[in-house]
């Protein structure tokens, strides 16, 4: 048993204790998607902001068509017809009369529902109404949706393509919001290429910091990238020093293990970073370092790539929120079955890398994407999210229920 080693849980709940939500700024509402909501915004209108038409028809007095039916129906005069932008009508419908009506024009005074145009026949200057009609029928009454001074959004959620389309329906053109983290990005190691250089024996390409810029810009958040930190502490120590300049949190992938040469826990020990938790009870991701330079947050991630992919999504996607200030910051989970029998050795919590396919019961159910070794990128490719395999639990049998993380959550 690994009972020195820190649960999954105990690590999330020390990255709500030390990580702060970042600076508020206000911000053009063209400037908003994928940022977090500062305070509540509150509907400065009606929405409706005037009562309109649900259909394009007739706007009537319901007591006129009462009786209206098909065999008997009501032949009202035509007073006028509204579009769809027209101003509202100055003058009142009188019993009688009917006014022909666009989807989304106003309501005239004295009309109270709408009879659809496929249940009426036009004349020259009248219409036949084939159909009674209640109070409010086809109607969207002012404020029906929203009245001014309701929470419009509140506080803490991320704003997307609706978000920003509710304030722009409210005609609010500017938020207070708390931007995504400038996110430095470092990767370490004598053996790493960048992707345009010849590979000279033993050397391979550096996979970690462009996938992890990836995720990255999917969140939104700047990226730095300060490029491959080589084996050696002076040289790394210069770049963590750049990246604390000019970034909001320090993400290093690789020499965080216990290795001859994974400098990085000693090093930022040395130069002054406070360390919050270093390994964890997980698989893939063990050797997980997080702790506060200058109160500017450092992750360390395994430097196999599906290790420091997993890592990115399980601790750094949730950091991220909280530095944003996240309500919703903790990843989003659901129950899934297990498509197969599946062994758990060890004592960690297993974050099976799974697709997702359905039961003819539209249940989700989830099979593993193959061989599940921290350094086959390829376990990734398809793959739906992470199958929640219990530390204390050795084998889940076909069809047993457990936690889904999915793994294309942008929030």
């Amino acid at each position: 048993m690994n009972e020195s080693l820190l649960s999954y849980g105990d690590a999330l709940r020390l990255l709500e204790e030390h990580l702060s939500p970042s600076p508020i700024t206000r911000v053009n509402w063209r400037d908003t998607i994928g940022s977090t909501l500062a305070e509540d915004v509150a509907a400065v209108e009606n929405s409706p902001p005037f009562t309109n038409s649900s259909m394009d028809g007739y706007a009537v007095r319901s007591e006129d068509v009462q009786n209206a039916s098909e065999n008997h129906p009501v032949r009202l005069r035509i007073a006028t017809e509204i579009f769809a932008g027209d101003p509202p009508s100055r003058h009142r419908l009188q019993s009688g009369w009917a006014a022909k009506i666009m989807t989304g024009a106003p309501l005239p005074d004295g009309a109270d529902a709408v009879v659809m145009v496929e249940h009426t026949k036009a004349n020259s200057d009248s219409v036949d109404i084939f159909s009674s009609a209640q109070p409010g029928e086809y109607l969207r009454p002012e404020g029906e949706e929203i009245k001014r001074g309701d929470i419009l959004l509140p506080k803490g959620i991320a704003i997307g393509p609706v978000e920003r389309g509710l304030l722009i329906q409210q005609g609010i053109l500017e938020a207070s919001v708390r931007q995504p983290p400038r996110a430095a990005l470092l990767a370490t190691g004598d053996e790493l290429a960048e992707p345009e250089e010849e590979l000279a024996p033993g050397r391979i390409r550096n996979v970690n910091a462009y996938t992890l810029a990836a995720e990255l810009e999917r969140l939104r958040c700047p990226v730095v990238n300060l490029g491959i930190g080589r084996d050696n502490p002076e040289s790394l120590k210069e770049l963590i020093r750049r990246g604390v300049e000019e970034a909001d949190l320090l993400i290093a992938s690789g020499g965080v293990s216990a290795g001859e040469k994974d400098y990085l826990p000693g090093l930022l020990r040395d130069m002054g970073m406070r360390t919050i938790f270093h390994k964890a009870s997980v698989k893939p991701g063990k050797p997980i370092l997080f702790g506060l330079l200058d109160e500017l947050p450092i992750f360390g991630l395994p430097g196999n790539v599906v290790s420091s992919v997993a890592s990115f999504h399980l601790f750094v996607k949730p950091a991220l929120r909280l530095m944003m200030g996240r309500k919703d910051w903790r990843n989003t989970t659901m129950f899934v079955r297990m498509g197969h029998l599946v062994h758990n050795p060890g004592s960690r919590t297993h974050f099976m890398r799974c697709r997702l396919s359905h039961l003819p019961s539209g249940a989700p159910i989830a099979y593993p994407t193959g061989k599940q070794e921290s350094g086959m990128l390829t376990s990734l490719l398809g793959a739906d999210g992470f199958a929640v395999i219990p530390g204390d639990v050795d084998t889940v049998e076909e069809f047993a229920e457990v936690e889904f993380i999915p793994l294309r959550d942008d929030r």
